[in-house]
This record gives structure tokens, sequence and C-alpha cells, in this order.
């Protein structure tokens, strides 16, 4: 069997910086992520359920949603937070929700019905 070095992401860190006795759990769901004008709440419930999987902390969960954030303007955007600073999960949800929790898709103002009606008017 082959031995070499492991890779850096292999070795369990502390908060500090140093080796650490405990595993690295890391949310792996390749689909999960942000947009701006997507519906937060809804990421929000579905990286809670993901790192419930995983088993992770909320340090750990505050560390890990910046990977989640779409673009890097909303990675910017979360970075300043307070909470992500601190990692401190539930403040940093507090301050995401407030942030992002509004945006939701608009109800559209036509139904399909509607739109069929005014085209057969228009026939």
């Amino acid at each position: 069997m082959e031995q070499g070095v492991p890779l850096f992401s292999e070795i369990p860190m502390d908060m500090e910086g140093g080796f650490s006795t405990f595993n690295t759990t890391l949310i792996n769901d390749p689909d999960l992520c942000y947009e701006l004008g997507g519906n937060f709440n809804q990421f929000l419930k579905r990286y809670k359920k993901a790192a419930s999987f995983f088993g992770c902390s909320e340090y750990k969960m505050a560390m890990q949603i910046g990977q989640f954030m779409k673009t890097e303007d909303l990675l910017t955007a979360l970075e300043y937070m307070d909470g992500y600073d601190k990692a401190d999960w539930k403040r940093l949800q507090a301050e995401m929700i407030e942030f992002w929790g509004e945006f939701e898709k608009p109800l559209p103002l036509y139904t399909t019905q509607d739109l069929l009606k005014l085209k057969e008017e228009f026939n």
C-alpha cells in the first residue's frame, strides 16, 4: 500500500489552525446553493437538513455556509456579517434572514388562463 503526505484538507485542524483529534465534517451537497433573488428561507431549510445529515455542529454550519453562496457578491456580503466572522450560527442565521429572507419570488400577476383569454379577445 502506497503512503504519502495527506492532502491539507484531510488533516483535521482546530480553531487556531493547529492539529486536532476530531475529524472535520463537511456538508457535501453539490446541488445546494443560494443565488440572489432565490427563496432564501427554502435554501436555509435545505442547508440545515444537510448539516444535520452530515452531523455538523452550529460552529461548522457557520464556517461552511460560504461555499454555498453562488456569487462572489453574496459571499462578500456574508463575510461582512458578525455571525460569520465569529462563527456564531444563531447570530449569523438572524443576520442572513434579515438581509436575504425577504427575497421571495413574486407571485405572477396573470395566470395562464388570463393570458389565453386575452389572446382570444385579440383574435
